[in-house]
């Protein structure tokens, strides 16, 4: 196994991650937070609304979840 280096986020795009991860339905974000993420590999767009990638699942953990 290799490790990774995530991209780093700042505090405000890692609260919207945090909130896309666990707020149903989807939540507003910041258009400008959302094209980041999804560019980073953090999200993808699903037919239904952003979703948090394994990757963005990781950069939540490995942040302490804040």
């Amino acid at each position: 196994m290799t490790d990774r280096i995530l991209p780093a986020l700042t505090s405000e795009e890692l609260t919207s991650l945090t909130n896309l991860a666990v707020t149903i339905p989807a939540p507003k974000i910041p258009a400008i937070h959302l094209a980041r993420l999804v560019l980073l590999g953090y999200v993808r767009m699903a037919p239904d609304g952003p979703q948090v990638t394994g990757d963005g699942l990781i950069r939540i953990a490995e942040s302490g979840g804040t």
